[in-house]
């Protein structure tokens, strides 16, 4: 296994793809800071996934990934359901509900059959 990898990146401005560059070399500093050594610094990224997570949010992620909708609050679904000008998420499956007919009672509605 080598240690680097390939993009191919199409950018909408010339200067995207060094400002890519530069956020991936910030990432990789405070990677460095973490031990003296490659042996310490494997220690200290395999570490942060020590953590055990919800088993409820576990399910969540799961589920919003099965179904592609946004993992967070209302707030957080209704900003991006404005700023895409569509829906996100799941609504009830199936028919909708049958509602009674505006203006009829059980009384005065129609028997077809």
């Amino acid at each position: 296994m080598t240690n680097h990898v390939h993009l191919l990146l199409s950018a909408s401005k010339t200067e995207n793809i060094s400002k890519l560059s530069q956020s991936l070399g910030r990432c990789y500093v405070p990677y460095l800071k973490w031990g003296e050594n490659n042996k310490q610094r494997l220690s200290a990224y395999r570490d942060l996934f020590k953590l055990v997570l919800d088993e409820n949010l576990i399910k969540e992620i799961g589920s919003s990934l099965q179904t592609g909708t946004p993992l967070g609050s209302q707030k957080f679904k209704d900003e991006i359901e404005e700023l895409l000008g569509l829906k996100v998420g799941y609504t009830r499956q199936g028919r909708p509900k049958k509602t009674e007919p505006l203006g009829f009672d059980e009384k005065t509605q129609l028997k077809l059959f």
